[in-house]
């Protein structure tokens, strides 16, 4: 299934854009599923939020319904997938694509949602491996949550996480790895930080 153009969409761009500097990406790609017929589009925003980093951004995920454990019914609500890493590691864009097509094929995404592996998928060997999903905490104009008659849109941070700290998330928590981060001042943009746990 790919994700039908929906009207809401430049509204979630432009909440992108502004999220992301106020400036016009720099590359807009189409990405295909390999195991299914899904795609979704990734933006690229070069320098941000600071020299030598790039954010990324899904569009047009949202017109997919998100599940979330605990939330049936009330507003539909979709979902956008952020992230932002060192400009050494562009293939970081098809792990958060990855990421999106678990959701496109009817998976759940919720803040502390754990993706396993889909980092060492494209950097085999490296110590972050996996993609915690957090709100955003990158940019300082954070993109808010849209609310609209019905439905809602709302938008996760994908942060790349070593093993050791996947396995103290499933023992004390996600919001637990997400204190012990803060606390070291995890470097969560560049994949080559050494774990903090």
């Amino acid at each position: 299934m790919s994700v039908k153009p929906s009207a809401d969409l430049a509204a979630v761009a432009d909440a992108i854009v502004g999220a992301f500097g106020g400036f016009a990406p720099h590359a807009s790609e189409t990405h295909v599923s390999e195991s299914g017929p899904h795609q979704v589009k990734v933006l690229s925003f070069a320098d941000q939020p600071e020299a030598g980093a790039v954010s990324y951004a899904t569009l047009g995920l949202c017109a997919a319904p998100l599940r979330v454990p605990g939330r049936e019914g009330g507003p539909r609500l979709g979902v956008e997938l952020l992230g932002v890493c060192h400009a050494l590691f562009p293939e970081f864009k098809y792990a958060l694509s990855t990421a999106a097509f678990g959701v496109l094929g009817g998976g759940a995404m919720f803040p502390g949602q754990i993706v396993t592996d889909a980092f060492a998928m494209y950097y085999p060997g490296m110590a972050m491996e996996h993609l915690l999903f957090i709100d955003p905490i990158s940019w300082a104009g954070r993109p808010q949550p849209i609310e609209l008659p019905g439905r809602a849109y709302v938008w996760l941070q994908a942060v790349p996480i070593a093993e050791s700290e996947r396995r103290f998330a499933g023992e004390q928590g996600p919001e637990a790895l997400i204190d012990a981060l803060s606390r070291a001042d995890a470097n969560v943009t560049d994949p080559r930080r050494s774990p903090v746990l």
